[in-house]
């Protein structure tokens, strides 16, 4: 969810307070602060340890030191001291040890930064799965790449094998299952899916996703009839609202009619037979205008490995795809995105976990809790959403041009009387060569009229 996200800002505020110091510490040894250092350790911050005069003995890969200790084996103004405790009696408590570089986590990022790297439990394990690849609304910017994917419909049989796979790991108590796409209304064996999720997840919430252009068709076919699906099995139709013209008080009666529940506002989280119909995935209380995100690809890479955590799919919008799992949905179908553009965004085996070869639930749960490479691609800081328009299947939908100088914190920029000296490029003596106004533009800086 959305309010689930780290800061931006406040990230790179972290960021470049700890790339000031040779050793950074945080205060403490509390749970969010053993999740502030395994994100550190992700986003490749410096992170030497922990420092407290009340801790004991632990097991932890990073060191634990007393302040006296701190004091006596490394110099104060090469250190910097990490404070998420949210209590200005801890800073002062620092500042009484001779240590001035102090960072205060805000209480945001306190919050989020260790919901975002824990492990999900069985109960809160939450999956997706595209039944169709593919859909027939077009939306620019879709995540799933639906407007220039190839026609695709999920394998029934390795999906029932999977299904299986992932029920003995979590001891069938997996907390919700997402049958979307691309459209998966789409997909001639969607009953059968429904079917199939139910048998093996018998109490398990599922709910299927679609934009609904194909609800009245479903509707009307009583060989395979959707809404005694949904009544037999228990799912949750979420109907996304788009502006588009639909029969929908005709749909929304013949709904009832079945005895299944219809609402507008956010229903309980739990198995049932209901439909919901909703305006934006993302907010969930939002009612009007329709919205697209665009999630901006830097096609060569090199986002700061520091972002990836504020991406609001990272360890919500949890793939199963061909037996793996996938952090996010952009990995496994970025391949339509090559394909049709001819780009090589390269997906590694380390971007996701083969089910098969894992021993236990919990492996999983914690790999979807960690960067992985394709993350460089992805400027989850650039992401913004717009008005809802149909695709014109142009690769700027997708991706944009990264900074001239990189995702760079720290640009190193110095400028003294006629000279502008920007070391990275070499640029000097602007003003002596007769340039009289010159605008660089670096991550953050904006220098005019030089």
């Amino acid at each position: 969810m959305v309010e689930d996200n780290p800061n931006q800002k406040e990230l790179e505020k972290m960021a470049v307070f700890c790339s000031k110091y040779n050793h950074i510490f945080l205060y403490g040894y509390d749970y969010t602060e053993r999740m502030i250092a395994k994100y550190m350790k992700m986003a490749s911050l410096t992170i030497d340890g922990y420092v407290s005069d009340n801790i004991e003995s632990v097991n932890d890969e990073l060191q634990i030191i007393t302040f006296d200790k701190l004091k006596s084996d490394y110099k104060k103004s090469k250190v910097g001291i990490i404070v998420s405790s949210g209590k200005d009696e801890d800073v002062l408590q620092i500042k009484k040890y001779g240590f001035k570089h102090i960072f205060v986590v805000d209480e945001w990022n306190r919050r989020t930064i260790p919901y975002k790297m824990t492990p999900r439990s069985k109960e809160n394990f939450w999956v997706e799965v595209n039944l169709a690849d593919h859909c027939n609304l077009n939306c620019q910017s879709c995540d799933h790449f639906s407007p220039i994917a190839e026609p695709t419909f999920l394998d029934f049989d390795q999906y029932v094998k999977d299904l299986k796979r992932l029920s003995d790991l979590t001891d069938n108590k997996i907390g919700l299952i997402k049958l979307q796409g691309g459209e998966p209304l789409l997909n001639t064996k969607l009953i059968d899916f429904i079917r199939i999720t139910r048998e093996i997840f018998p109490n398990a919430f599922i709910c299927v996703f679609t934009a609904g252009l194909l609800l009245k068709k479903w509707g009307n076919d009583d060989n395979n009839n959707l809404w005694k699906a949904v009544k037999d099995y228990e799912i949750e139709i979420r109907w996304t609202h788009y502006p588009i013209p639909l029969k929908f008080d005709e749909i929304r009666k013949t709904v009832e009619s079945y005895g299944i529940e219809w609402w507008e506002t956010p229903p309980p989280f739990e198995k049932g037979a209901r439909v919901w119909f909703f305006s934006e995935i993302g907010a969930l209380q939002y009612k009007g205008e329709k919205h697209s995100v665009k999630h901006p690809f830097w096609t060569n890479g090199g986002v700061a490995p520091f972002r990836w955590i504020s991406c609001y799919q990272f360890n919500e919008s949890i793939v199963l795809r061909d037996g793996r799992i996938y952090t996010c949905p952009m990995i496994p179908y970025v391949h339509f995105f090559n394909d049709y553009f001819k780009c090589n965004l390269e997906v590694k085996e380390e971007d996701s976990i083969d089910i098969y070869k894992v021993e236990s639930y919990e492996e999983i749960a914690e790999f979807c809790t960690r960067r992985v490479p394709f993350c460089s691609y992805c400027a989850v800081h650039h992401r913004y959403s717009r008005p809802w328009k149909q695709s014109e299947h142009t690769i700027e939908e997708w991706t944009e041009n990264p900074p001239f100088f990189g995702d760079s914190i720290n640009p190193i920029l110095s400028v003294t009387g006629h000279e502008l000296m920007l070391l990275k490029i070499g640029l000097t003596s602007l003003r002596d060569n007769g340039i009289k106004e010159t605008w660089i533009r670096t991550k953050r800086v904006l220098l005019k009229k030089y």
